[in-house]
């Protein structure tokens, strides 16, 4: 069973937006993003890195789903998440079509699918 914690009120220098404490994106906690250095402040090529060695994809769809900044396209390139998809795409030597299929609605879908298809199949083919 998945417990869901309640959502705390929002202090005074906070609006809506990314929710994680020290995010430094915008609509994140102020005071902590002031204080410390946020994880947005990191360049978007160590933020790919960070992204791509988490161990399952289904934490990589999460760090999508908790920092919308990850998950939004640069003005030149793909996503943080995106990229980070790719990467692990390469690394696992899997083949990518050049262009997105008409059933899908973004490469990050896609992509996050992809892998867990291929992990189901890894796991079947150790099985038999």
């Amino acid at each position: 069973r998945v417990g869901y914690r309640r959502r705390r009120p929002m202090d005074a220098g906070q609006t809506p937006g990314c929710q994680t404490p020290g995010c430094g994106a915008p609509g994140g906690d102020a005071l902590a993003a002031r204080d410390a250095p946020g994880l947005l402040a990191l360049p978007t090529e160590i933020l790919v890195r960070v992204v791509s060695l988490l161990p399952a994809p289904e934490d990589v769809a999460r760090a999508a789903i908790c920092c919308k900044a990850l998950s939004a396209p640069g003005p030149a390139a793909a996503s943080v998440v995106e990229q980070a998809l790719r990467r692990r795409a390469a690394r696992a030597q899997r083949a990518l079509p050049p262009r997105l299929p008409a059933e899908e609605s973004s490469w990050t879908q896609f992509l996050l699918w992809d892998e867990r298809r291929a992990r189901v199949h890894d796991d079947r083919a150790a099985a038999a």
